[in-house]
């Protein structure tokens, strides 16, 4: 299968699965309550810290996995490897476990809640640990299906899953009247299922022999996969406190049900994360081997042309949410408050979250060469700049500080080291592709955002609004490929279409 193919499948389920989780949204308000969804909203930011502890291994492990299959790691290493690792994992989801016993705290001392039952909270919580384990351990086997690049089979899993997980509950809960305990306790039954399955998966892509499944734990092999994760560990880590600072401290100093206000706002600009992070982490193990076999070219060609992808992606999403945020939250949500509260956040937390995930671009460089050492170091900046930043505008601004604050960071890593980053993989690569891929695409597609002098979606119902908004959308799309790189692309196949 084509690096062309892996990726398309998997960027289509992904976004399949950011199309499914933003449809149902509003579903699961409307049945659960606001109060009961922003326990599902503390659910997915307590699970994201909990990813911290990775600290990049699993992208060692994927890494890893694709230098095996290009015959650049010997077997006894990688298993080894493998073992040890499976192990490491297996004992911090028993720590996540041991987390139960502080639902109690947290219900009562760190979420706002207002006239919600603590109780129902903390039982809620408790069962959030436990789906946050079966997560966790599910992170190591999909880092082998992903190093071992089988994403056409990863695309439909995830579509799969994603549609009984997301869309499964809608039916269950109706049916048994359930609350948001009943959620949870679906959750925890589907996550396992989903683990099992990616068990027996990541045991076929792996085909041990004897006696290389289950052995001794070998301290060495997993000694030297923790340092040499360390640096991509830092580095995650560094940026998953910068993304996830204003989530924190928002569901700490926001009460419950503005919470979900602000999770609508996290929901959809997630989406652009989801979109250019599915493209970036598909292509990793591919120049990684691509590099490893001396084909540099071919590794800068399918860099540059996933870049261009996902800024016309981003470019021309961006375009519809920035431009029209009050009317897009209304049209899926149907709650006037709430798209109300939401869109005072919307506009400027989308652009910054625009500009992270195009910085995050060159993390498939870093990924592809196995050097995190600069990107270390500029996150380390990013990260001393960010938090008296984010101190000072919260004080002065309040909630919005939060958003200004995360503009602020992202702007300046995305303007100051990404020089540097691209010159790692090719001197000339920041020049043709930064510009040529990157910014002209994307401020090509910003161009339609003059219609919003021009069209207003007030007078609207919730559909036309949806379908304005998605003309829009193509032809900012339409607009971003004219203007840029794409239409070199495009045009021979065109003409190839048009001869038969």
């Amino acid at each position: 299968m084509s690096v062309r193919s892996n990726i398309i499948l998997n960027t289509v389920s992904q976004i399949y699965m950011a199309l499914l989780s933003v449809a149902t949204l509003p579903f699961y308000i409307d049945m659960l309550g606001s109060q009961a969804y922003g326990l599902v909203a503390f659910f997915m930011q307590l699970q994201t810290m909990i990813g911290l502890l990775d600290i990049g291994i699993s992208a060692t492990v994927s890494r890893n996995t694709a230098l095996f299959g290009a015959g650049k790691l010997a077997r006894n290493d990688y298993f080894a490897m493998l073992r040890s690792i499976e192990f490491s994992f297996v004992v911090v989801a028993l720590c996540i476990l041991g987390g139960v016993f502080s639902a109690p705290l947290l219900a009562q001392s760190w979420l706002n809640l207002g006239d919600f039952s603590v109780v129902v909270a903390r039982d809620t919580i408790q069962l959030i640990f436990v789906v946050i384990a079966l997560r966790w351990m599910q992170t190591y086997y999909r880092a082998i299906v992903l190093g071992a690049e089988q994403l056409v089979w990863l695309g439909w899993f995830n579509i799969l899953v994603s549609s009984v997980r997301i869309f499964g509950v809608l039916p269950y809960l109706y049916l048994v009247s359930g609350d948001v305990l009943d959620f949870f306790l679906y959750q925890i039954v589907v996550n396992f299922i989903e683990l099992m399955l990616l068990f027996f998966r990541t045991n076929k892509i792996a085909g041990f022999r004897q006696g290389e499944r289950f052995g001794k734990i070998n301290k060495s092999a997993l000694s030297d996969a923790i340092v040499s994760s360390l640096v991509v560990g830092l580095t995650s880590l560094l940026w998953a406190v910068i993304t996830q600072a204003d989530k924190f401290l928002a569901s700490g100093i926001l009460p419950i049900a503005d919470y979900t206000a602000y999770s609508l706002v996290i929901s959809i600009s997630s989406i652009l994360l989801l979109l250019s992070g599915t493209c970036i982490y598909a292509i990793g193990p591919a120049m990684a081997r691509l590099l490893a076999q001396d084909k540099k070219s071919e590794a800068v060609a399918v860099f540059r042309n996933i870049s261009l992808v996902v800024s016309l992606m981003l470019g021309s999403a961006s375009v519809v949410v920035i431009g029209w945020s009050e009317s897009l939250l209304f049209a899926w949500t149907g709650n006037v408050p709430l798209s109300q509260k939401a869109a005072e956040f919307l506009p400027l937390y989308m652009l910054a979250t625009l500009f992270f995930a195009l910085g995050n671009l060159s993390y498939a460089i870093n990924y592809a060469i196995g050097n995190f050492q600069l990107r270390l170091k500029y996150s380390i900046i990013s990260l001393l700049l960010y938090l008296p930043t984010l101190a000072v505008l919260l004080w002065l601004f309040g909630e919005q500080g939060l958003v200004y604050g995360w503009l602020i960071v992202n702007l300046l890593f995305f303007v100051v080291p990404q020089f540097f980053l691209y010159r790692q993989l090719d001197h000339s690569l920041y020049k043709t592709s930064m510009v040529q891929d990157v910014c002209v695409p994307v401020m090509a597609a910003m161009s339609v955002l003059l219609l919003v002098f021009i069209v207003d979606l007030r007078p609207f119902n919730r559909l036309e609004i949806f379908a304005v908004l998605t003309l829009i959308g193509l032809l900012s799309l339409v607009v971003a490929v004219l203007l840029s790189r794409a239409r070199l692309l495009l045009l021979p196949q065109l003409r190839q279409l048009l001869r038969k």
